[in-house]
């Protein structure tokens, strides 16, 4: 299974259900269920499904659509110029009621293979 390395508080939102698509600088092919990992923790903390990826949107876009990444008013100007455009949409999102540790091996930054995490 793969698992998709977010930070906080980004996974936070994600799994209290008030984030559905996670900003990322480029497309993924990968769709279907993954794990969610805990940036810096070595921990699964849930699952999702990644149901679909979304063009780069603009500047106007990333206001509009402020209820679904959650990126705060203020900071859409820098995510832009960082190239954080791209929508990744999360649905089904399930909470570990206790994180599963995971070995994370050196150098992974947004992907990391991990046994198939639990239901």
């Amino acid at each position: 299974m793969k698992a998709l390395i977010i930070r906080d508080p980004w996974v936070g939102l994600i799994l209290e259900g008030s984030k559905t698509w996670e900003m990322r600088s480029r497309a993924t092919r990968i769709r279907g269920r993954i794990a969610l990992a805990r940036q810096g923790t070595g921990l699964l903390v849930g699952t999702a499904e990644l149901v679909d990826v979304l063009a780069p949107l603009t500047l106007d876009d990333l206001l509009r659509t402020q209820h679904l990444h959650g990126i705060p008013a203020e900071r859409p100007p820098a995510v832009a110029a960082d190239g954080w455009l791209t929508p990744w949409v999360l649905a089904n999102v399930q909470r570990f009621e206790t994180p599963v540790p995971y070995a994370h091996p050196r150098g992974a930054v947004t992907w990391v293979n991990v046994p198939q995490a639990p239901a």
